[in-house]
């Protein structure tokens, strides 16, 4: 009967450790806890790499592994993750994942438009993120916006290929050893490919689509300015079958985007022609 007792309190003590163990050792959501600025990067089947800049996320600890997970965008709106699970590893790095709702000004149909004329819909989310080398980064998918929808949150300054990514309206000039061109409404696209390269398209030309892949790009952190490198090939018919000529391309964009300059040097056409914008 002793040896039965023993064996009863012997289970029952390996039991309680067993449901202890399962308990964080520490408060390690406590460890996650704060607000972080950076930027987000956006992704759906309709767009690629849509930036924002100046954005924030607050991480409050719940209990020793849940955290609250709140996004607030002026660009995209609100996302709440509420008692997210948060993971430690022994390197250091925190994980953390959770289920939400997102409010965002996706219309449809049956939303009751605002005075101010917006609509706000609610839509279910995910989120999963992780903290490593003092940074966090949450990536947030929305299955049913857009049909695929992913916000990527990065903390810190975003890189300068983000930072000059869009379209630009510029005026240009055309100039050979034979002519000298002016023509407006010239059109400029800007794509990040990565932190260092960019994809640069130009159309309107009289000459031809220009178009750019892994284009360079530096930065100058004193003046804030971008500088870009790079070369491709436009396919041009100048009065006989068209023919492909290589160009090379140079240019800087403030990081206002408001003072741009884009030349593109094609020095096998009519002596050396020379397209630049402004």
């Amino acid at each position: 009967m002793r040896l039965y007792k023993t064996i009863i309190a012997s289970a029952i003590v390996m039991s309680a450790a067993s449901c202890s163990s399962d308990e964080p050792s520490e408060n390690i959501a406590a460890n996650i806890a704060g607000t972080y600025s950076g930027y987000t990067v956006a992704e759906s089947r309709y767009f690629n790499k849509m930036i924002a800049l100046d954005q924030k996320i607050s991480i409050t600890s719940v209990s020793g592994d849940i955290a609250n997970i709140k996004f607030t965008s002026t660009t995209w709106g609100t996302f709440e993750i509420p008692e997210a699970k948060v993971y430690a590893d022994p390197t250091g790095v925190y994980t953390f994942e959770g289920n939400g709702k997102t409010v965002m000004g996706m219309p449809d149909d049956t939303t009751p438009i605002k005075p101010d004329g917006t609509t706000a819909n609610t839509y279910d989310c995910t989120a999963k993120g992780k903290l490593s080398d003092g940074k966090i980064s949450v990536a947030f998918k929305m299955p049913s916006v857009m049909n695929g929808f992913t916000i990527e949150f990065f903390e810190g300054t975003a890189p300068a290929t983000y930072i000059i990514s869009g379209q630009y309206d510029c005026t240009g000039t055309g100039k050979s050893n034979y002519f000298t061109q002016n023509f407006d409404d010239q059109s400029v696209t800007i794509e990040a490919i990565d932190d260092t390269k960019i994809k640069l398209v130009y159309e309107g030309s009289p000459y031809g689509i220009f178009s750019t892949e892994d284009t360079e790009v530096t930065y100058d952190e004193k003046n804030k300015i971008a500088t870009i490198t790079g070369n491709g090939e436009i396919t041009m018919g100048m009065g006989t079958a068209p023919e492909v000529y290589p160009f090379t391309l140079s240019g800087t964009v403030s990081d206002d985007q408001k003072d741009v300059e884009f030349i593109f040097s094609i020095p096998d056409v009519m002596g050396g022609l020379t397209v630049t914008l402004h």
